[in-house]
């Protein structure tokens, strides 16, 4: 597509339609880290204690972890 004019009337004609709302909620900043799984299938995050699937005893795994969420 060609367009001549001032950018922001370029942006207006034809991008601004195209555009989506932000979240509602904020980017929340994750922590990752990598466990490997002990003999009592949990892994370690912060103080917690989190549960996981037996098959993944003795292997290591990735965990993100936010403010809210792990």
């Amino acid at each position: 597509m060609r367009s001549t004019g001032a950018p922001f009337e370029v942006f207006g004609q034809h991008e601004a339609a195209t555009l989506i709302p932000l979240p509602r909620e904020p980017f929340a900043m994750a922590a990752w880290a990598r466990f490997k799984v002990g003999n009592d299938v949990h892994a370690k995050v912060g103080e917690g204690f989190y549960c996981v699937p037996w098959r993944l005893l003795g292997q290591e795994i990735d965990v993100r972890a936010t403010g809210r969420l792990v």
